[in-house]
């Protein structure tokens, strides 16, 4: 079975950053929201991925994004995660 997700950056502030996500290219299934924090707090926080808005669709391109993130220091407008 093959899974498309894309994730499109929505809104940036000071404090966290919010995607629009979505199983097709429009990306409108839902959002999430990460916390401009170091990636290893992000991961290790114990805040569980429903408290990020996450899913089973949308938890890979949230990964996909953090790994951005960590080596790059900044949020990707747009993030899709492909298996």
């Amino acid at each position: 079975m093959a899974m498309y997700v894309r994730a499109v950056k929505i809104a940036e502030d000071d404090a966290s950053v919010t995607y629009r996500w979505g199983k097709h290219y429009e990306a409108e299934d839902g959002t999430f929201t990460i916390p401009k924090l170091p990636p290893e707090q992000i991961i290790s926080s114990g805040i569980k991925a429903k408290d990020y808005g996450l899913n089973f669709y949308s938890a890979p391109v949230f990964m996909k994004i953090i790994r951005y993130y960590e080596k790059n220091g900044t949020f990707p407008d747009t993030m899709s995660f492909q298996s």
